[in-house]
């Protein structure tokens, strides 16, 4: 969480195809997303830590919960979130983060 956003942008700016990046502490422990959109936004040498603009107001799934429930879990946001990332936690740490495209490949590999 102590990372700047000058920092985050340049993760960005390395990888045109990343569109968030989750902010966890060295314990792993899960505390937010920053979004490109959020971050290329911010003023030039921004030295403000990216807690300043991370969203802290997103889905966390169970790694070790079936799809269903996951998508169960998805589909009670309101619609216009409905793009939004969603972190995968395993044991209360972070695990990883996806959107609901990844989840509907991986639904469709096991079709």
């Amino acid at each position: 969480p102590s990372c700047h956003v000058e920092h985050a942008k340049s993760l960005f700016i390395s990888n045109e195809q990343l569109m968030f990046v989750a902010i966890v502490d060295s314990s792993c422990k899960f505390h937010g997303v920053v979004s490109r959109e959020s971050v290329m936004q911010c003023p030039e040498n921004d030295n403000n830590s990216v807690e300043t603009i991370m969203d802290t107001n997103i889905v966390q799934i169970d790694a070790d919960k079936s799809v269903k429930s996951a998508v169960g879990k998805l589909m009670i946001r309101e619609e216009k979130e409905f793009y939004r990332p969603f972190v995968i936690l395993k044991k209360e740490r972070y695990y990883g983060i996806a959107t609901v495209r990844d989840l509907l490949i991986a639904i469709g590999k096991d079709l």
